[in-house]
C-alpha cells in the first residue's frame, strides 16, 4: 500500500538517485534545481510523493513561487521547460491529485502549475503549450548526421575552416563570459534577461556539481556564441544560448551544437533535448528541426485552486517578451529590469 506524503527533497540525501528510476526524470526534477530557485530566488521547493517502504512510486516536485504580482502559487517546477510528474506503474492511489490539490489549498496557494503530460489532469485542458525537440543519440554520429539539414554540414565546415576556439568547460569565468552574450541576445529579442545572481545559481549547484557545462566560442578570444547545457538520467537539455549577431557569418551555432551532440555520443548519452520553443518562433522552430530533432508539444496545465477548476488563459510570461520597447533600453537598465521582475515570470 502506497503512502502519501509531503517531502522537502532537498533534505533527502538519496533523491536524485530515487529519481533514476522513472525514464522521464530529468534536471528540473533534481534536487539540484531546487537548489538553483532557492539559492537565486528564495524560493523552496517540496514534493507531493507516494512511497511504498523506501521506495518512490509518484514524484511531483512544487516550487513555492509568492510574487506580489501572481500571488502565492505552486509550479512543478518554476523555470524549467518541461517537470511532469513521474507515475511508476503500480502507483496505486487514484485520489493523488485531490490529495495534492486539498494540501496546495492548506498552502493557501491560489493556483497549481503542471509543466508537462500528465494524467491528473484532463489533457484537453491545457493552460498553454510549446513545442519541444528532442534528437535520440541511438546511432553513430555519421549516421546521426546524416539527418542534418543538408546546408547545415557546410555551415559547420565553414566555422571549423574559420579559426573558431571552442571551449567546453565547468569553469566560473565562462559564466560571466555566457551572460555578456546572453544580456545582448535577450536585448536583440526584445527580452529582459534573468538576473547574473540566477546563472551564479546554476553555476554553484549544476555545473560546479558536474551536472551541466557550458559552451563559448571564441574568434580572435572574443566570445561571440555561447550556450548552458544541463545532464541528468542520460539526457542533455540545452537550456540557455546567445551569440553576437556581428559574427553571424562565421555560423558559430551550428558549430556549438555539433559539439554539444559529438560530446554527448561519446559519453553514451541517450537523449538531446533542444527545449521549450514558442509558437510563432518559426527562426527558432527551424533550427531545432534542422538537426534530425523530433517536434513534440509540451502542454502547460494550471488548475485555480480558489474556484476549483482548470484555468485556460495564456501565459504571464508573454507580458514581458518579444516588446519593441525592451530593444531600445540600454543593457544596464535590461538587466535591472530582469533583477526587479524576473522573479515573478516562474
Amino acid at each position: 500500500m502506497n503512502s502519501f506524503e509531503i517531502t522537502d527533497p532537498v533534505k533527502i540525501k538519496e533523491w536524485n538517485d530515487q529519481l533514476l528510476a522513472f525514464s522521464d526524470a530529468n534536471i528540473f526534477h533534481t534536487t539540484n534545481w531546487a537548489k538553483v530557485l532557492y539559492g537565486s530566488y528564495g524560493y523552496k521547493t517540496l514534493s507531493f510523493v507516494l512511497k511504498d517502504k523506501n521506495a518512490f512510486k509518484f514524484i511531483l516536485p512544487v516550487t513555492e513561487v509568492n510574487s506580489f504580482i501572481t500571488g502565492k502559487k505552486g509550479v512543478s517546477m518554476a523555470f524549467s521547460d518541461y517537470c511532469k510528474p513521474l507515475i511508476s506503474k503500480d502507483a496505486d492511489d487514484p485520489l493523488v491529485f485531490q490529495k495534492i490539490i486539498l494540501a496546495s489549498k492548506q498552502f493557501k496557494w491560489k493556483s497549481i502549475e503542471l509543466r508537462g503530460e500528465s494524467n491528473l489532469i484532463n489533457q484537453s485542458s491545457f493552460f498553454s503549450k510549446y513545442y519541444d525537440h528532442n534528437l535520440f543519440l541511438d546511432d553513430s554520429y555519421e549516421t546521426i548526421a546524416l539527418n542534418f539539414r543538408k546546408n547545415y554540414l557546410a555551415k559547420i565546415k565553414k566555422a571549423k575552416n574559420s579559426n573558431l576556439k571552442i571551449e567546453i568547460n565547468n569553469g566560473e569565468n565562462v559564466i560571466e563570459d555566457y551572460y555578456k552574450l546572453h544580456c545582448l541576445t535577450r536585448k536583440r529579442q526584445g527580452m529582459i534577461p534573468q538576473p547574473l545572481y540566477f546563472f551564479k545559481s546554476i553555476f554553484q549547484n549544476i555545473i560546479k556539481e558536474k551536472m551541466g557545462f557550458v559552451i563559448i566560442i571564441k574568434k580572435n578570444d572574443l566570445p561571440i556564441s555561447g550556450a548552458v547545457f544541463f545532464l541528468f538520467n542520460k539526457k542533455l537539455i540545452y537550456k540557455f544560448g546567445a551569440s553576437n549577431l556581428l559574427y553571424k557569418d562565421y555560423f558559430a551555432n551550428f558549430l556549438l551544437f555539433d559539439e554539444a551532440i559529438k560530446w554527448a555520443l561519446e559519453r553514451s548519452f541517450t537523449e538531446f533535448s533542444f527545449g521549450r520553443t514558442e509558437f510563432g518562433n518559426e527562426g527558432l522552430l527551424q533550427f531545432k528541426s534542422g538537426w534530425g530533432a523530433l517536434a513534440s508539444l509540451i502542454h502547460y496545465y494550471k488548475y485555480d485552486l480558489k474556484n476549483d477548476q482548470v484555468v485556460h488563459s495564456g501565459n504571464f510570461i508573454s507580458n514581458f517578451t518579444g516588446k519593441n520597447y525592451l530593444k531600445k533600453l540600454p543593457v544596464p537598465l535590461l538587466r535591472l529590469a530582469g533583477n526587479i521582475l524576473y522573479k515573478h515570470v516562474g
